[in-house]
């Protein structure tokens, strides 16, 4: 016999192989967050309790994880990720949490709203001396948020359209999912959007309305966490790194402290590092087979570059990373703002972007 222990944000839940709850040990409500935190660095007391008990009666459990470190000292554990317990639980979470009584009715997207809210304020207070590793994991969460958001907007525009398919002409995800929380019926945006008033879209139940209303407030409120987030970085960036912030743009310029691992050591890079940063797979493949070198990594976000001809843009990447290093170096070691790194930047794109192209020799 085998069961699958799966973690969640209530604590562990064990099915057994026909996927029925056969055991649970959920954390203490008021401690939730920090439990979680917990969890993510190492084996809880509720995870060793239930994996004592489910050893002693099944033998055998499959655990939905890739810290092989964390289990051991625990023979008859299998580390699965995923495994059909994790997949089931995921699309059943609602219904699962309110069969051990974890949440009620209506509770569902409060409860996982605080907690991820929670997790994520917890993540950048806890006790890092250097204040650029706030902006990193701010950086990293909005990654994960952007990912979450970018799925679903997908999910919900699929399943509105069932009822509404005229709707996709809204492009704007954020609009479109606040008409959808603001107006869930149909009739009401059509008035609201001077749209065709005859539809080609299913009739719907009351509750199928409902619960995709219900789904899309759950968008919204990842969506003005998101910008929050941004808001909290744009805040950061302004203090530490004004003058990165200055000529990289907020996120691009905690994207580069991210991705170097913190200020000092994104100031201590080399400019030609710096430009090439985040296209590593490119740079290797040169190195390895021959083939042509990245000219730009993570700054192809900035508009400089992004918005100039592909035959300067290799120049401009350069001019920038030359700049962006003059900067961070200017934030870590004296701490002074200097308009002037950004004046200069401007003025020498703009005379790479006249300069006049070379003529190529006329085949004969």
């Amino acid at each position: 016999m085998k069961c699958y222990l799966v973690p969640c944000v209530a604590g562990f839940i064990a099915f057994n192989e026909n996927l029925d709850i056969v055991d649970y040990e959920l954390f203490p409500r008021r401690s939730i967050i920090s439990k979680l935190l917990e969890f993510e660095k190492g084996l809880t007391a509720e995870e060793e309790k239930i994996i004592k008990r489910l050893l002693k009666d099944y033998g055998k459990i499959s655990i939905e994880s890739v810290h092989r470190w964390k289990y051991g000292k625990f023979k008859g554990v299998i580390l699965e990720s995923p495994n059909i317990g994790g997949e089931y639980l995921r699309e059943n979470l609602r219904e699962i949490l309110k069969e051990i009584g974890f949440i009620k009715d209506g509770e569902f997207q409060e409860i996982i709203y605080e907690i991820h809210m929670g997790m994520t304020i917890k993540r950048l207070e806890e006790s890092f001396r250097e204040q650029d590793k706030l902006i990193i994991q701010a950086v990293s969460t909005l990654d994960d948020l952007d990912e979450s958001i970018g799925k679903f907007v997908e999910r919900i525009r699929e399943w509105y359209s069932i009822y509404f398919p005229e709707l996709e002409s809204v492009k704007d995800h954020e609009h479109y999912v606040k008409l959808i929380t603001e107006h869930p019926r149909r009739e009401d945006i059509i008035k609201l959007k001077k749209l065709p008033r005859e539809s080609m879209g299913a009739e719907l139940e009351e509750e199928d309305i409902e619960i995709i209303r219900e789904f899309a407030r759950a968008i919204r409120s990842l969506q003005l966490l998101r910008k929050s987030i941004e808001g909290y970085i744009e805040s950061k960036m302004g203090y530490l790194a004004p003058n990165l912030r200055d000529v990289a743009g907020t996120t691009l310029g905690a994207k580069l402290i991210a991705h170097a691992g913190s200020m000092k050591k994104l100031a201590l890079l080399p400019s030609s590092t710096i430009q090439v940063m985040g296209a590593e797979k490119a740079l290797f493949r040169h190195l390895r087979r021959g083939s042509k070198p990245p000219k730009h990594g993570l700054i192809y976000q900035h508009p400089l570059v992004r918005g100039s001809n592909w035959r300067v843009r290799g120049k401009i990447a350069r001019v920038l990373a030359s700049k962006i290093s003059l900067a961070v170096r200017k934030d870590v070691f004296t701490g002074e703002y200097d308009p002037n790194i950004k004046e200069d930047l401007y003025k020498r794109v703009s005379i790479i972007r006249e300069k006049p192209k070379k003529k190529g020799k006329k085949r004969r």
